[in-house]
C-alpha cells in the first residue's frame, strides 16, 4: 500500500484548480527533487509490494513502474510526469 495521499490525488484524478496547486508543488527540473538532499516531489511515492527498481510510484501521474511496458525510471526519481521539465542547456 501506498503510504502518501496527497490533495485527493487517487489514480492520477485531479479538478483544474488540483492541476495548478500540483504545478506549484512539482520541483522544476527532469528529477523528482531539486538536487541531492533536498526536497522530493509530494507526488513521487515507492510501493513495498513491488521489487527494488520497479517500484516507484507517481500520485500525479497514478502510474507506478510496474505499470509500464517500457523501462520506467519512476524508481530511482526520474520524473515522467513532464511537469516543468529543464534541461541545464537550455535558457
Amino acid at each position: 500500500m501506498l503510504k502518501k495521499l496527497v490533495n485527493g490525488y487517487i489514480g492520477g484524478k485531479r479538478t483544474p484548480l488540483h492541476r495548478v496547486a500540483a504545478w506549484l508543488a512539482i520541483p522544476r527540473g527532469v528529477y523528482c527533487h531539486n538536487g541531492p538532499h533536498t526536497r522530493t516531489c509530494p507526488f513521487w511515492d515507492i510501493s513495498e509490494e513491488h521489487e527494488h527498481q520497479n517500484n516507484g510510484y507517481c500520485l500525479y501521474m497514478g502510474e507506478g513502474d510496474w505499470e509500464n511496458e517500457y523501462m520506467s525510471l519512476l524508481w530511482d526519481k526520474c520524473k515522467e510526469c513532464g511537469v516543468k521539465v529543464w534541461w541545464p542547456w537550455e535558457s
